[in-house]
């Protein structure tokens, strides 16, 4: 896909042995804890392809095809004035990946501690960072992804994450960084972010967002960035319609960077198995000479039985011409 220099989900390279002690460690310490769990299995099978005037291939941008299952694990609430082990989630993929057949990712590991007197949460693990949209949306196979992912990409980073509530807003900060390079954070580099917006279940919801840290350019090498954005959710006779904006704006070292998106989500009241779609993003890089980005999506998705989702989308983007991607979602217990 043609767009600017941005990361994968995934760290890229070579997938070290010691890193895979983050999630061993997580679940050790889950199977310590003397609390009754309550535990679910979902299982996933994306497949997903374009056709585009290269021909049929495989779609190797998000969502990939792949196969993968999350297990979540529920504790019974600890004592108010503690903190005690609430949940733990586990999201893992097998995909297909661009220069390999098939790649093992884990998505999501951490373990959530609660205390139900303060209303406040700390997770350890790796997370989708709180920033812009991106934490309130379910980004399980969907493929139409905030402006993060145009930007440094639909970041799951390690780290430590504490969200609290109070007086009807929510507030949460972070710390991450990742394990490896990725195409726009280098390794083991710390990442600074936080939200303050309005809980999701409000049929109105907004929010507030910043970031802070090192990233990656071409001939810069790496440069200090920040990152400022505000974003709004609409939901109208909820789940018939959502309307979705953000605008962030920021730097990479002196070089300005921005970006804008809407979004529509529309289920048809009489044909509640059919889902109409539309997103447009705009976004330019601090890349020299490169010109904004703009992308338009737009097509449907229809429930079938077994708890699968089609989707067809046609998708335009200047420069990066133009595609069809149809894709087939499963995600159940």
């Amino acid at each position: 896909m043609s767009r600017c220099v941005r990361g994968s989900v995934s760290d890229q390279g070579r997938w070290r042995p010691w890193t895979a002690r983050f999630p061993v460690l997580i679940l050790a310490i889950a199977a310590g804890v003397s609390a009754e769990p309550r535990s679910f299995l979902y299982h996933e099978i994306n497949v997903a392809s374009t056709y585009d005037d290269d021909g049929i291939s495989l779609h190797r941008d998000m969502p990939r095809t792949s196969v993968g299952f999350e297990y979540f694990q529920k504790y019974d609430a600890g004592p108010p004035g503690r903190l005690t082990a609430d949940a733990l989630d586990l999201y893992a993929q097998l995909a297909h990946s661009p220069g390999r057949r098939l790649q093992a990712r884990v998505e999501e590991v951490w373990l959530r501690f609660a205390d139900p007197g303060a209303d406040t949460e700390v997770r350890l693990g790796r997370f989708p960072v709180p920033f812009g949209l991106s934490p309130t949306l379910n980004l399980r196979g969907d493929p139409l992804l905030p402006l993060l992912e145009l930007d440094l990409g639909a970041l799951h980073e390690w780290g430590v994450a504490v969200e609290s509530h109070a007086r009807g807003f929510v507030y949460e900060a972070a710390t991450t960084w990742p394990l490896l390079s990725t195409g726009r954070r280098p390794g083991r580099r710390v990442l600074v972010s936080g939200r303050v917006g309005v809980p999701t279940f409000r049929d109105v919801r907004y929010s507030l967002s910043g970031l802070y840290g090192t990233v990656a350019t071409p001939g810069a090498g790496h440069v200090s960035a920040w990152r400022l954005a505000t974003d709004a959710v609409y939901l109208y006779h909820e789940p018939f319609t959502a309307l979705r904006g953000e605008a962030s704006f920021g730097a990479d070292g002196q070089r300005t960077v921005w970006g804008l998106l809407a979004g529509l989500s529309q289920i048809l009241p009489d044909q509640p198995r059919w889902q109409l779609l539309a997103q447009a993003r705009r976004w330019r890089s601090a890349v020299p000479g490169d010109g904004a980005l703009t992308e338009v999506t737009a097509g449907f998705g229809r429930a079938l039985p077994y708890l699968m989702i089609l989707r067809c989308l046609w998708q335009e983007r200047s420069p990066g011409g133009r595609r069809l991607l149809v894709q087939l979602h499963y995600y159940a217990p």
